[in-house]
């Protein structure tokens, strides 16, 4: 596998039989070198700063099996208006098309967080997972989308909102927790377990005077109190 940074010259990288890419710091014209030289790729890991339209210009990467792509637009001087959209998502993706696995996370375009626009475009993808950074107004709307049979019964994907980000759970979900803690009031997860049993990290800044529920992954325990035996009946330290 190889490793790219911006201190690397991507010219001078023969990129013809490469079968695993990571590369930080892309820019879209990196990103169409990528699709026209290494023809053999089987996984990408991508950190692109934009992506555009000009990606229906782009060759079929016919190989790429797994795909980890971040956008980050903060560096981009058009990062306030330049939003990935469905649009771009979906002249995207079609060049992709043995794309199994896909994770992804940006800054998007209210349009993309559709769920029956993406039944269509990830009905091949064995495993899905997204954090979309946007802000929601009519919630309710955008997660009806995300609650067909498709979601929720043939592919097993639940989504939920909090802190402006629409994201896969639990893949996304909150992995530190201090007290109180809430899961996301929007979700379409079948119940709460699925938020507290990804919990790996949990602060203690003072006790409890509620019940809480049965953390059982718990890796890390921060303590900012006496230790009491409720520790005991909430947390399984067994796992810790």
């Amino acid at each position: 596998m190889t490793n790219f940074t911006k201190e690397y010259r991507f010219n001078m990288i023969p990129l013809a039989r490469l079968r695993q890419l990571t590369i930080s710091n892309c820019s879209i014209n990196d990103l169409q070198k990528i699709f026209t030289e290494a023809s053999q790729l089987q996984s990408l890991n991508i950190h692109l700063y934009s992506i555009s339209q000009n990606v229906k210009s782009f060759p079929t990467l016919s190989r790429l099996t797994r795909l980890i792509l971040k956008i980050d637009n903060k560096n981009n001087p058009l990062f306030t208006t330049n939003v990935l959209s469905m649009n771009t998502m979906e002249l995207f993706l079609w060049k992709l098309p043995r794309l199994r696995h896909f994770v992804f996370s940006g800054k998007v375009h209210i349009d993309v967080a559709n769920g029956q626009r993406w039944e269509i475009l990830a009905i091949d993808l064995v495993t899905f997972h997204f954090n979309f950074q946007l802000e929601i107004d009519r919630i309710n709307d955008i997660l009806e989308s995300f609650c067909t049979p498709f979601w929720l019964e043939n592919k097993r994907w639940f989504v939920a909102y909090k802190d402006h980000r629409l994201f896969s759970v639990p893949y996304f979900a909150d992995t530190i927790a201090s007290f109180p803690f809430y899961p996301p009031v929007h979700s379409t997860a079948p119940d709460d377990r699925f938020f507290f049993q990804h919990i790996k990290h949990i602060q203690l800044p003072e006790v409890p005077t509620v019940d809480l529920h049965f953390f059982t992954h718990i890796e890390t325990l921060e303590l900012r109190l006496h230790v009491s035996i409720w520790i005991e009946e909430q947390v399984n330290l067994s796992r810790s």
